[in-house]
Order: C-alpha cells, then sequence, then structure tokens
C-alpha cells in the first residue's frame, strides 16, 4: 500500500526548507563549538605560559639578591688573578714548586713511599750568539731554557719493579726531563725486604714558562 500525501506542494516545500535551516544551524553550532574549544585551549596554555615565565623571573630575581653578598669574591678572585700574573711576569721562568711537588706526590705508585724530595734551581741568562756562531747554534741558544736545575726524590719500594713504575710515571709531569734512576738496593726494614732508591731528573723550563 502506497502512503499518499494529500498536502498541497508549498507546504511540503516549507517542511523541506525548514528541515534544510535546522541542519544548517546544526552544522553551524557544531562548528562554532569547535572554535570556541580551540580559543579557550589557546588562551589557558598562554595563561599557563605567562604564568610560568613569571615564576621563572621570580626565581631569577631571588638568585640575584642572594648572588649580590658573594660579588665582593668575584672582585677579589679578579685582583688575586692580576697578582698571580703580576707575579708570574716578574719571576720569568721560575718553576711552579706547588704544581710540581703536587704532580711528583700524585704519581707515587703502590708499593712506594718517599723519605725527601728537594729541588736544586739556578738561574741563568741566555748568551747571545757571538758573531760567527752557525745559525743552528744562535737558534738552539735562542730556543734554550732560561733556568734549570735538578730534582732529586728518595724513598723505598717493596719491590725492583714499583721503583720502575715509579720512574715511568715521572715521564708525564711537565718540566722535568732527562730522569734518572740513580740506585735501587736491597735493605733490611723492619724484618722485611725492602729497596731503597735515589732518582733524579732535570728541571728545564722555558722563560715565563711554569
Amino acid at each position: 500500500m502506497k502512503n499518499i500525501s494529500l498536502l498541497p506542494p508549498e507546504i511540503k516545500a516549507e517542511q523541506r526548507s525548514r528541515q534544510q535551516l535546522r541542519l544548517s544551524l546544526l552544522c553551524s553550532g557544531v562548528v562554532v563549538l569547535v572554535f570556541l574549544c580551540i580559543y579557550g585551549g589557546l588562551i589557558f596554555l598562554t595563561y599557563q605560559e605567562k604564568n610560568e615565565a613569571s615564576r621563572l623571573q621570580e626565581q631569577i630575581t631571588e638568585v640575584q639578591k642572594k648572588a649580590v653578598p658573594y660579588q665582593k669574591y668575584e672582585v677579589l678572585k679578579a685582583d688575586v688573578d692580576t697578582l698571580e700574573k703580576i707575579n708570574d711576569a716578574a719571576a720569568g721562568g721560575i718553576p711552579n714548586w706547588y704544581y710540581l711537588f703536587a704532580e711528583v706526590g700524585l704519581e707515587v705508585p703502590e708499593g712506594v713511599w718517599l723519605t725527601d724530595c728537594t729541588a736544586t734551581f739556578n738561574k741563568q741568562e741566555v748568551q747571545q750568539p757571538q758573531e760567527g756562531t752557525e745559525t743552528e747554534n744562535a737558534q738552539t741558544q735562542s730556543t734554550q731554557a732560561s733556568s734549570q736545575g735538578e730534582l732529586t726524590i728518595r724513598g723505598m719500594a717493596l719491590d725492583h719493579k714499583d721503583v720502575a713504575a715509579f720512574v715511568k710515571n715521572l715521564h708525564a709531569i711537565r718540566g722535568i726531563d732527562n730522569i734518572r734512576c740513580q740506585f735501587s738496593t736491597e735493605q733490611e726494614l723492619e724484618g722485611q725486604k725492602a729497596y731503597q732508591f735515589e732518582i733524579k731528573a732535570s728541571l728545564l723550563v722555558q722563560k715565563g714558562g711554569e
């Protein structure tokens, strides 16, 4: 059985128009709602970013306030650095004794202990090449160390191998050269066999160097 509409065509057209209008309004509402959600999300994120920036700025201000009392130490450090540079310039080639003896202590291997560590140092002026001297000799004199001396290390070891290891370690220290073991003799130490040794090395310090 077929459904037959007895409504006039004008009323049918008006109903279809109303349905299309409702559908358009619904779609428009959904689109507007989506845009409102996006806009609201952007506003929320912007607000969070502003709060985070404000918090970081407050932390920076607080740290800067705490750092004010320590600024005088920065000035003092700059003064100390300046004085050290002046002292280095005045010393001109004198070895850095603190560095030298500290490095020697760091290179002592297990099984070795030191009993004496001394250094002799003589400052010498570089001689100017005499007239008629070969160019090669003149270059050698101009590059030779302006200061030189000798480092003497004495101590005890449990084995000859420990002495050899110590000599090898000393080659890693800047400012010393010609490292040689003068002797390593066996001795009795509190009922235990040990080896007394003496090591010498040359101190060759370039002018203005460590």
